[in-house]
């Protein structure tokens, strides 16, 4: 019964970083999110071609993943459109 008590406690104890954790990650990720509308308005249309295609298809999927609240999945897709953006526009 003890070690019930010890493992209820704990669970209540570490609940809130494992939220915080998730927030975290959706408020990165609408800042990347925001920062690639941003580029894309001020410099969407010098993208053309399938990098282009790519990097809308990843802002897509990184809106997706926040609407669904997956944090991670957010800022996994806005980082990928992020990092080719930068590779196409060296």
């Amino acid at each position: 019964m003890n070690m019930l008590k010890v493992i209820a406690v704990a669970s209540i104890i570490c609940a809130p970083g494992v939220y915080a954790g998730d927030k975290i990650d959706a408020d990165h990720c609408t800042a990347k999110i925001n920062q690639l509308d941003s580029i894309e308005r001020s410099e969407g249309a010098g993208l053309h071609g399938g990098v282009a295609t790519d990097i809308r298809k990843l802002i897509a999927q990184a809106k997706e993943a926040r609407e669904k609240g997956d944090g991670k999945g957010c800022l996994t897709a806005a980082n990928k459109a992020l990092s080719l953006y930068k590779t196409a526009s060296k």
